[in-house]
């Protein structure tokens, strides 16, 4: 994830929860996601939520193409 340019706070805090992928965040709450990035600029939080979003939503894809090959 260093390539969001995320601050070394944030990434503190992703080691600090034992987080190893940035995959392993697709199962996590909007909630606990915005309570990692609490007290984080604006930016920096926007980034992470965004690209965190966007594993979601490929994750979601695979998942309905897979289940159509079904």
């Amino acid at each position: 994830m260093g390539e969001l340019q995320l601050p070394p706070e944030l990434l503190s805090r992703l080691q600090a929860e034992e987080v190893t992928e940035p995959q392993e965040l697709t199962g996590v709450s909007e909630q606990e996601l915005s309570a990692l990035t609490d007290g984080l600029k604006i930016g920096p939080k926007g980034r992470f939520m965004k690209a965190v979003q966007r594993m979601k939503a490929m994750e979601a894809a695979e998942l309905r193409s897979t289940a159509s090959l079904d």
